[in-house]
């Protein structure tokens, strides 16, 4: 292959929804190859108006050709022409050389254009070629350390002001001057002074507090002999208390508790009297503090009924104890809880003939998706107990690589229940298939109910 006939390399700007995404510059010779495969030079969102690899610009020896579809609009600036020509005039000349439905331009190096490519825009124009750097050889490259790099000034400098720093406070302290030991004669008298006086200060404030303390405790004992002597003993001049007395205020206490309190005699009588209430007191009760102790001596009482507490009967009862089985007498009938019939239902699920793209392997692909239909009628019939009439048609759409379900997405959804069309795609994504087995699919599932 000449690559001397070009000596100008080729640009390409790729512009997608009026952004630049992509741009580069083809040395001279090489060919450019557009679509979804990962191997073209630029690749491109899947469509389906060029192959998965298309060859834009191919290089031969006498230059560039430029390769065009039907599914290709744009514009051209042909030197030859001197003129702007739409690529469906160039498509009509005669002089383009087809083959097949693949049509074929050879290129000057004053040539660009426009080239549109469904939402893809593709510009193109022939540049000088960048400037070749010079590479050193590696054996010319020195690796050896150097005392100063790039950028070490900065370090360098804040090292070189800190040592400074560090010097200068080393020589103040090294010029400081420090005192030694200072003998007794050399201290001024007046300081002298201060510590004899308080050293005299520290004796005898000591002992003078030791002889007041003793002065305040023998005070102080002595007051308290002096009341011990005036003060008579309580003992020897409490007297007896009377035992009628005593007795009295007992007697009147009890009926002032029994008179005042409704709950008590409710309890302890029959409303007639006082009696049952009085003789449960006794000396023993020390101001009726124990109420538990008098409530256990009530023996004697009687259960109170509609004839002696003069409440008004109803219908239906009687003075006699009630018992809990009896309650059921004062209203209606009986009533008990029962478990209703479970709803049963049933259901089908059918598969139309699906859509397969790319697929490897399609009958081990509606192997797998047969052995799931339990998956799918579970859902269904999971959405019929809350809806009976729900029926129709749900396509999903998913892609499969590696064993996995890579991804699924409800492509159609005639039932109009969302939930059920969102446990069907989260059962998909958990399908595995067999090694080997990639694709895309557009699954239809029909789903009727029997009931």
């Amino acid at each position: 292959m000449n690559k001397a006939k070009f000596r100008k390399s080729l640009r390409v700007g790729i512009i997608q929804d009026g952004k630049i995404t992509q741009e580069r510059i083809i040395s001279a010779g090489d060919s450019v190859s557009i679509g979804e495969s990962a191997k073209n030079t630029f690749v491109f969102p899947k469509t389906n108006l060029i192959p998965s690899e298309f060859p834009l610009f191919l290089y031969h020896a006498k230059g560039y050709v430029l390769q065009l579809n039907d599914n290709m609009s744009g514009r051209l600036k042909m030197d030859a022409v001197g003129s702007v020509r739409s690529l469906e005039q160039v498509r009509n000349d005669p002089n383009v050389l087809r083959k097949g439905n693949v049509f074929r331009l050879s290129l000057s190096e004053r040539d660009r254009g426009k080239i549109v490519v469904g939402n893809t825009i593709i510009l193109f124009q022939f540049v000088p070629p960048p400037p070749v750097q010079a590479i050193r050889s590696i054996e010319s490259m020195d690796f050896r350390p150097r005392f100063f790099e790039e950028g070490d000034s900065v370090f360098y400098a804040f090292l070189g002001t800190n040592t400074l720093l560090a010097a200068a406070l080393v020589a103040a302290v090294a010029i400081f001057p420090v005192h030694g030991d200072v003998a007794v004669a050399e201290i001024p008298d007046r300081f002298v002074q201060l510590v004899i006086e308080n050293n005299e200060r520290q004796k005898q404030e000591p002992i003078e507090e030791v002889v007041k303390i003793d002065k305040k405790q023998k005070e102080v004992e002595e007051k308290k002999e002096e009341e011990t002597e005036k003060t008579p003993n309580k003992e020897e001049e409490e007297e007896e208390p009377d035992a009628v007395s005593e007795a009295k205020k007992k007697e009147q206490t009890k009926k002032e508790i029994v008179a005042g309190s409704m709950l008590i005699k409710q309890l302890l009588t029959r409303g007639e009297g006082e009696g049952t209430a009085l003789d449960l007191w006794s000396d023993a009760d020390a101001g009726l503090d124990d109420m538990d102790a008098i409530l256990a001596k009530a023996t004697v009482m009687e259960v109170a009924t509609l004839e002696n507490t003069g409440l008004r009967k109803g219908i239906g009862i009687s003075n006699e104890m009630v018992t809990i089985g009896e309650l059921s007498i004062a209203g209606g009938g009986t009533a008990t809880i029962a478990e209703g019939p479970e709803l049963v239902v049933s259901s089908t699920v059918e598969t139309a003939k699906p859509e397969l793209f790319d697929a490897k392997d399609p009958a081990a692909i509606s192997k797998v998706v047969r052995s799931k239909f339990g998956q799918l009628k579970y859902c269904y019939e999971k959405a019929l107990r809350s809806n009976p009439n729900l029926s129709g048609r749900l396509e999903i759409e998913f892609n499969i690589r590696n064993k996995n379900v890579t991804s699924a997405a409800v492509f159609s959804n005639t039932t109009g229940d969302g939930g059920f069309a969102d446990c069907v795609t989260k059962k998909i994504r958990r399908w595995k298939f067999p090694e080997g087995v990639e694709g895309q699919a557009i699954y239809p599932f029909i789903f009727t109910s029997d009931n």
